[in-house]
């Protein structure tokens, strides 16, 4: 469009439509910038549509889980991190609970990928988790950072090692992630997180 609008506004050209062909060039100029300025606002409606957590349209994939089969990926996917927060959901695969919160992670996966890992540990399959990390819970969602456990303060100034039941969503699970993060790069002992959870689940 622009090298059109340039041959349009030659001498030539100009003589030749008698003052027509640039006033032709100048609003092909006009379209592209509004086409510009519109692909801009495109791009930031839609980062903003992943931030307020809207659902996945009908028919779109959604990211595969990594999962980790033996306690040496386990201890390699925690330790071996440097940047990055690590999560992983343990608990038994087929249990109604994993399932639902996998569905949760799996719509989250592909957004926070930048700065949390996200892993499934069959407890079952991975038998040491249970012991290493205390899990007596069906399910249990926990998070590391340069191989430490990052204990929760999910409300009332109680410390728990981590999220054992289904968070509502994909947006709520991206806040406890944002706030894990920032609380692990300013060395915090533990994480406060965005909700307060003692009401709802009395643990």
């Amino acid at each position: 469009v622009r090298r059109l609008a340039s041959m349009l506004s030659q001498p030539e050209a100009a003589a030749t439509g008698k003052g027509l062909l640039p006033r032709i060039a100048a609003a092909l100029l006009s379209q592209l910038e509004a086409l510009r300025a519109g692909g801009a606002e495109v791009r930031l409606q839609a980062a903003r549509s992943l931030s307020v957590g809207r659902p996945s349209p009908a028919g779109t994939s959604m990211a595969a889980l990594p999962r980790l089969h033996s306690a040496y990926a386990v201890e390699q996917a925690i330790l071996g991190e440097k940047s990055k927060v690590v999560c992983l959901r343990v608990g038994e695969e087929f249990e109604p609970d994993c399932i639902r919160m996998d569905e949760v992670l799996r719509e989250a996966v592909g957004i926070v990928e930048g700065a949390c890992s996200i892993y499934a540990v069959d407890k079952q399959e991975v038998p040491e988790c249970v012991q290493e990390f205390q899990v007596t819970e069906p399910m249990a969602t926990l998070f590391f950072f340069r191989g430490k456990l990052l204990p929760l303060d999910l409300g009332a100034g109680g410390r728990q090692k981590g999220i054992t039941w289904v968070v509502s969503g994909r947006q709520e699970f991206i806040e406890l992630v944002e706030a894990v993060c920032r609380g692990a790069q300013q060395g915090r002992d533990f994480i406060v997180a965005p909700k307060d959870y003692s009401m709802s689940f009395r643990y």
